[in-house]
C-alpha cells in the first residue's frame, strides 16, 4: 500500500504545479499570441492522444512480462519530476518568436510523454495487484492521503507566484522536482506485482448465464487474444485489439464519462487562478477571500478521503450517480442566483471544487472494466496497459481542449493577454464576470447534464458487476 501510495504522492506535486500555472505562465508572462496558443494546443491535443496506446500497447508487448511496470516507475517517474522544469524557464519573453512557441510546444509535449508513460502504467497497477473491489477502493483511499501530502506541498506554490519575479517560484519548483522523483523511485523499488494478476481462460467459471454468454460472443467474433497473437504486424494487432474494446457497451459508455469529467477538472484546474484574481479578489472582502481561497485550494484535497466511506456505504457506482446530480444542481444554483450573491456561489464553487474530486474513484471503474473485458475475451494474461491506452487516445483530447476553450471565452470578452493592470485598464467589468462567471458554472452544469445521461445507460453494476468478479 505504501509503495503504490508513493506514485501518488510524486504525481500529485507535479501536477498541482503544472495544471494551475502553465497556462497563466504562458498567457501572461511570456504573453504568447492567441493563435500560437491555439496551434500548439493542436499539435499537442494529436501528441496528447496518441502517446497514450502507443505507450501502453509497447509496455503490455513487452518480452519480460513479470517486470514490465515496475522499471517504468523506477526510472520513468524521476525523468518525467526533473524533465517538468523545463516549463519554468521561458526562452523568450516576446510572445510573437519562434522560441516562445516552441518553449510551450516543448513543455507541454514533453511533460504529456512523461505523464503518460508513467501514470498509464500506475493507473494499470489499479487492476493487476488485487481483484477485490473493496481492496482497490483501500488502495484508492490510501494513495489519496499521500496524494493529499503531495498536493498541499505543490500548492503552497500559490502564494510564491509572482508574474514579476519567477525566481521564489522555481527554487520551491526545484525542490518538488527532486521530492517527486525521490518518491517514484522508491515506489518502483518496493512494489511487488503478484503473479497472479493475470487471468487464465481454463480458470473462468461457465456457471453464470450471461457471462456464459458474452464468451460465446467473444469466441465467434474471433477477436480474441489468440488471434492477436497470430497477427503479423503490430498495427494491425492494435488494430484488433481496439476493435474488441470498442465492441462493448460499458467501454464506451465509460469514456464519454471520462472525457466530460477530463474536462471539467482541467478546466477547473487551469482558470480558477483567472476567477480569483480577476473576480472573487474585487468582489470579497479580504477575510472572505482569504477563507474562500483557501477551501478552494486545500478542501478538495481531502475530497477522496471524504467521499470514500459514502462509496464504501452506498456502492462506488450509486457514489458517482449522487455527486453528478450534485454537480449539476450546484452549478444551476449559482448561475441562478447571479454574480452579485457573491457569497452565494463562492460556497458553490467550494462545493463544485470538492465534487470534481470524485475524478479520484475513475479508475477503480476503470479496473472494472478491465476486468470485463479480460472475461469476455478471455485473456491469458493482463493488458491493463493497453486498455487505458485505448481510453486515453479517446479521453485526453478533452484536455487539449478546455484550456483553448477557456482561452477562447476569455479573449472573446476582453481578456487579452494584454489585460494587465500595468498595461492597459481593465477589462469591462461585465464583460469579464459573465467570461469567468461562464467557465466557472456554466460549462461545468453542461459536461455534467452529459454525464448524467451516460451514467444512466452504464450497466457493470450491482449482479453484472459480481458475476464478472467471480469469473476472474
Amino acid at each position: 500500500s505504501v509503495a503504490f501510495a508513493l506514485g501518488g504522492f510524486a504525481s500529485s506535486i507535479v501536477g498541482s504545479l503544472f495544471g494551475p500555472f502553465s497556462v497563466i505562465l504562458f498567457t501572461r508572462v511570456v504573453r504568447l499570441q492567441p493563435s500560437s496558443f491555439y496551434a500548439v494546443h493542436v499539435v499537442y491535443a494529436v501528441w496528447n492522444a496518441i502517446n497514450d496506446p502507443l505507450f501502453g500497447w509497447m509496455i503490455d508487448q513487452q518480452a519480460d512480462r513479470s517486470h514490465r511496470r515496475l522499471p517504468v516507475l523506477k526510472y520513468g517517474g524521476p525523468m518525467w519530476s526533473l524533465s517538468f522544469m523545463v516549463t519554468w524557464y521561458p526562452w523568450s519573453s516576446d510572445g510573437n518568436s519562434w522560441a516562445a512557441v516552441l518553449h510551450f510546444a516543448m513543455s507541454m509535449m514533453m511533460y504529456d510523454g512523461f505523464l503518460t508513460y508513467v501514470m498509464i502504467t500506475k493507473c494499470a497497477l489499479l487492476a493487476d495487484l488485487c481483484v477485490d473491489s473493496r481492496e482497490r477502493l483501500k488502495l484508492n483511499w490510501f494513495s489519496s492521503w499521500f496524494g493529499l501530502v503531495g498536493s498541499c506541498i505543490g500548492t503552497t506554490a500559490y502564494y510564491l507566484w509572482d508574474e514579476d519575479n519567477l525566481d521564489p517560484f522555481r527554487r520551491f519548483c526545484w525542490g518538488c522536482s527532486l521530492l517527486s522523483a525521490m518518491a517514484w523511485y522508491a515506489s518502483g523499488s518496493m512494489l511487488v506485482v503478484p503473479s497472479s494478476c493475470s487471468s487464465d481462460p481454463s480458470s473462468h467459471s461457465p456457471s453464470q448465464a450471461m457471462l456464459t454468454d458474452v464468451r460465446t460472443e467473444g469466441e465467434k467474433s474471433r477477436w480474441g487474444l489468440q488471434r492477436l497473437g497470430g497477427c503479423r504486424f503490430g498495427l494491425q494487432r492494435w488494430m484488433e485489439f481496439a476493435r474488441q474494446l470498442l465492441q462493448q457497451k460499458n467501454f464506451v459508455l465509460y469514456v464519454c464519462m471520462n472525457w466530460m469529467m477530463n474536462f471539467n477538472v482541467t478546466l477547473s484546474k487551469s482558470f480558477f487562478i483567472f476567477l480569483d484574481k480577476l473576480l472573487m479578489t474585487p468582489l470579497l472582502p479580504p477575510p472572505a477571500h482569504a477563507a474562500f481561497t483557501a477551501l478552494v485550494l486545500y478542501l478538495p484535497k481531502i475530497g477522496v478521503q471524504l467521499l470514500t466511506p459514502l462509496a464504501s456505504r452506498w456502492g462506488l457506482h450509486l457514489l458517482m450517480w449522487r455527486v453528478t446530480i450534485s454537480m449539476l444542481l450546484s452549478c444551476g444554483l449559482a448561475l441562478l442566483v447571479g454574480i452579485s450573491h457573491y457569497m452565494t456561489w463562492c460556497s458553490l464553487y467550494v462545493l463544485q471544487a470538492l465534487l470534481l474530486t470524485s475524478w479520484g474513484f475513475y479508475d477503480l471503474i476503470m479496473a472494472d472494466v478491465i476486468d470485463e473485458d479480460a472475461v469476455k475475451w478471455r485473456r491469458r494474461e493482463s493488458v491493463a496497459t493497453s486498455v487505458h491506452g485505448v481510453q486515453s487516445l479517446l479521453v485526453k483530447p478533452s484536455q487539449s481542449l478546455a484550456p483553448v476553450v477557456g482561452v477562447f471565452i476569455l479573449n472573446s470578452f476582453g481578456l487579452s493577454k494584454d489585460s494587465t493592470p500595468e498595461t492597459s485598464p481593465p477589462p469591462p467589468p461585465l464583460a469579464a464576470s459573465v467570461a469567468i462567471f461562464g467557465l466557472s458554472f456554466a460549462l461545468p452544469m453542461l459536461c455534467s447534464a452529459l454525464q448524467l445521461v451516460i451514467w444512466y445507460h452504464y450497466d457493470l453494476k450491482g449482479e453484472r458487476l459480481a458475476r464478472v468478479k467471480n469469473s476472474l
